[in-house]
């Protein structure tokens, strides 16, 4: 199964995730944009519990990505793990593991609700979503 890919858009990314399950999806959601980043990694690991509430999947997923935004640019790392300690349907909870970095190739500057859409694909769960660059 492919992680992620990236999908043509007009003015900005647009990324589709997949996963057997919502933590191997965030997992891959992570992947992913730590693929677009393009990070100079040091050895130094850092990690972050991190704790999101929604009202469905689709903005818990947006507002989970937005946090790890926020988080990667004020902390300089990046999040390469996600370990779920409680997932629901309006809750995303757990630590996320990543790496202090020296810098990016490129910048995310936000996550859009913009054409979000998180489908079942084959079996598996896709999640669609648009970073502002």
């Amino acid at each position: 199964m492919r992680k992620y890919r990236f999908i043509s858009h007009t003015a900005d990314i647009k990324i589709r995730a997949y996963g057997a399950s919502l933590p191997e999806l965030i997992n891959n959601i992570l992947l992913a944009l730590a693929d677009y980043w393009g990070p100079s990694l040091t050895d130094k690991c850092l990690s972050k519990k991190i704790k999101i509430i929604g009202y469905d999947q689709v903005t818990l997923l947006v507002d989970f990505i937005s946090q790890v935004i926020f988080l990667t640019s004020t902390k300089k790392v990046i999040f390469l793990n996600f370990k779920s300690e409680n997932i629901s349907s309006n809750l995303i909870e757990g630590l996320l593991i990543g790496k202090k970095v020296t810098g990016f190739s490129r910048d995310i500057k936000a996550v859009t609700y913009h054409q979000t859409k998180l489908f079942r694909s084959k079996g598996y769960l896709a999640f669609d979503f648009i970073i502002d660059i």
